[in-house]
């Protein structure tokens, strides 16, 4: 099953971190414990936030994400589905690249998935 749903609001947090508000909610997924028997589901893919370069042929025009110059700030990037990033050959044009940031305790990259990439996925 796929859920869509409209950004209503984005609201910055004094932590630095924001707060999305959708138009609408957005339904449970059936797990084995609320429904035996229903609960088969084996990994989903597609992610409610979706990041997605320019489809094209040319594998040197994908999008790319990168954290710049953040050091001392913990980011998560959780439950993001990223679609046609990175440009292969380009330098520092990967998926998602964390670039000058430092080893950040707290940083977490989870529940993401990363398909249709044109180079290396996370940097």
């Amino acid at each position: 099953d796929s859920q869509n749903a409209i950004i209503e609001s984005i609201v910055a947090q004094a932590d630095g971190s924001a707060t999305l508000k959708l138009q609408t909610g957005i339904d449970a997924v059936i797990s084995e414990q609320e429904e035996p028997g229903q609960g088969v589901e084996v990994v989903l893919v597609s992610r409610n936030i979706v990041v997605e370069g320019e489809a094209s042929d040319n594998p040197q025009l994908g999008g790319y994400l990168q954290v710049f110059h953040t050091p001392g700030v913990a980011q998560t990037i959780e439950g993001v589905e990223f679609v046609n990033m990175g440009q292969e050959q380009g330098k520092n044009r990967f998926a998602l690249q964390f670039l000058y940031t430092g080893d950040v305790p707290g940083t977490s990259i989870s529940r993401n998935s990363i398909h249709h990439s044109n180079h290396r996925c996370i940097v």
